[in-house]
């Protein structure tokens, strides 16, 4: 299944799911819907303008609840929602032990 957001901070996820209205929207956030409409097949697809704006109303309760979002491209244009500011590998980085333990320095 093709992943249509990345998400760089789990506290920012977990604020934007709770701003969700609907599966679609929640669907937004979890990257199994693409912001394009592209995904929606069948009757929805009929419907794709409706879904627009729900994608917008989300994006738009997002930025004035203060959780970061932006839109990235993928391969080929895909367009990609990158929900949170931070780099999960810089964080995981902060977590590890150093490499060397520390030696003291006698007077």
């Amino acid at each position: 299944m093709p992943d249509y957001s990345r998400i760089l901070d789990v506290t920012a996820r977990d604020a934007a799911l709770s701003l969700c209205r609907g599966e679609y929207q929640r669907n937004l956030i979890l990257g199994r819907e693409a912001l394009s409409g592209a995904t929606l097949t069948g009757r929805a697809r009929d419907y794709s303008g409706r879904y627009r704006a729900s994608g917008r109303n989300l994006l738009a309760r997002m930025t004035a609840a203060g959780i970061p979002w932006r839109e990235d491209r993928g391969a080929r244009g895909k367009r990609i929602l990158v929900i949170g500011e931070r780099d999960p590998v810089d964080v995981q980085a902060r977590k590890l032990p150093p490499m060397f333990p520390c030696i003291p320095v006698a007077a």
